[in-house]
């Protein structure tokens, strides 16, 4: 670039510096936004599954047979299976129950599961999967 004088080397100066500042802006509003609203799905999803986990394990100190009937009923009613997958998984990590019926009998991909058995709580995955960024959580489901 050539400038002629300090009043353009000056400006040039001033408008790079203006650049600079919009640009570090419009990034950390992005990377705020992202957070944001990966915090707050991650919020509800985790406000889904606790309810739908209370309601299971009401039904499972009845018995072992309505709280897996239950179990399989949700999955195959869920309502926004669109956009999210519901799934049932037993102790040793395979899908029992889903909202889509091609993941029954396969192994989930995160650590989240394995987590949440182990230390049965609530637990949280956040990556790639099959070229999509996913987000899950675990609730270990206790019946009699």
């Amino acid at each position: 670039m050539y400038f002629k004088g300090i009043k353009g080397r000056w400006m040039a100066s001033g408008i790079i510096g203006i650049v600079l500042v919009v640009v570090a802006s419009i990034i950390a509003l992005t990377v705020s936004v992202h957070n944001y609203s990966y915090s707050s799905a991650r919020a509800d999803l985790e406000n889904e599954v606790r309810t739908v986990a209370e309601l299971l394990s009401n039904s499972g100190s009845q018995n072992k047979s309505l709280f897996f009937s239950k179990a399989e009923d949700y999955a195959d009613s869920y309502e926004d299976r669109d956009s999210t997958e519901v799934q049932f998984i037993d102790t040793k990590g395979r899908v029992l129950y889903s909202s889509i019926a091609s993941s029954v009998d396969a192994t989930p991909q995160g650590s989240d599961v394995a987590q949440a058995l182990e230390k049965s709580e609530t637990a949280f995955w956040q990556g790639k999967e099959a070229g999509a960024r996913r987000l899950a959580v675990s609730v270990p489901l206790k019946y009699a």
